[in-house]
């Protein structure tokens, strides 16, 4: 027995427990006979719980955000602490390291002879070097972009306009006239209609090239591939796509086969324009 509890007219219907506290429900003799409830009353434990084991705890610290600590069952004495740490380690494996990364492959940034920083997508890598004016070099050590030496003007002439029609839409017109530029003749629409990507079926097709989709690039930044006579696709609205093949110091020339153009449109007008359908293009490199 460790607590006796009584109260004159009073009677207990339950109690419950809860860490170092019980609650006692309570009710009393009303004048007619009855009971009506009053308020609860509470016993408390005041007695320190003793622990009889070590624990682990985690402590939540400000600076260092929480680390582990022990609570020992009793004080611990610091000068009697030992601290055991082997001499020696037997590391049973092998010390080779293996890199694995997807076929993607590497691009490198450089910047005074110097890598920045090394990318798995060309285009972030891109982005890098525009800000750094630096050189961006995929694994087999081509260049691929570098920032510098762009003429004023310049356009592939080779590049005429071209419709769509009942059978072709404005993405396969634009892959069969990058594929005759390059010298090959293919039926897009028919590749595309099997399933497979832009860049897919263009790597397929373009052997010698490094497809780059370069989503998320400037538009200045993809002159540079216009500046070395390659064309540059671009996504626009509803599905559409276009060619830039040409610039100067205040246009790009454009061929559009919605309409079967192939005209100039206002620098700024062009990088808003393709800035608000979400920078997608795609190029190549050509190894």
């Amino acid at each position: 027995m460790l607590k006796e509890y009584s109260r004159e007219g009073v009677y207990i219907t339950g109690c419950t427990v809860e860490n170092n506290q019980i609650t006692l429900e309570r009710c009393e003799r009303t004048e007619v006979g009855g009971f009506r409830a009053i308020e609860p009353d509470n016993i408390m434990n005041n007695e320190e719980q003793k622990t009889r084991k070590n624990t682990v705890s985690v402590a939540v610290i400000d600076v260092y955000e929480e680390y582990v600590q022990i609570k020992t069952r009793k004080t611990i004495d610091g000068k009697n602490i030992k601290v055991q740490t082997p001499k020696e380690l037997v590391f049973e494996g092998g010390r080779d390291l293996e890199w694995e990364h997807p076929d993607a492959g590497r691009y490198y940034v450089y910047n005074q002879g110097r890598v920045q920083r090394i990318f798995c997508a060309p285009a972030g890598a891109i982005n890098l070097a525009y800000d750094v004016a630096g050189v961006v070099v995929n694994e087999s050590g081509d260049t691929i972009w570098y920032r510098g030496n762009r003429v004023a003007r310049n356009q592939i002439m080779a590049i005429k306009a071209a419709r769509t029609t009942e059978e072709k839409n404005s993405l396969a017109v634009c892959m069969d006239t990058i594929f005759a530029f390059e010298g090959k003749v293919r039926n897009s629409e028919y590749l595309l209609a099997e399933g497979d990507s832009v860049v897919d079926i263009m790597q397929e097709q373009l052997e010698d090239c490094q497809i780059l989709n370069l989503t998320g690039c400037t538009l200045d930044a993809l002159l540079y591939y216009v500046n070395q006579d390659i064309p540059v696709l671009a996504m626009v609205e509803n599905g559409d796509a276009v060619l830039v093949t040409g610039f100067n110091e205040y246009n790009v020339v454009i061929m559009d086969p919605r309409n079967g153009t192939l005209s100039k449109k206002g620098m700024n007008d062009s990088t808003e324009w393709f800035a608000e359908n979400g920078n997608c293009f795609i190029t190549y490199s050509r190894k």
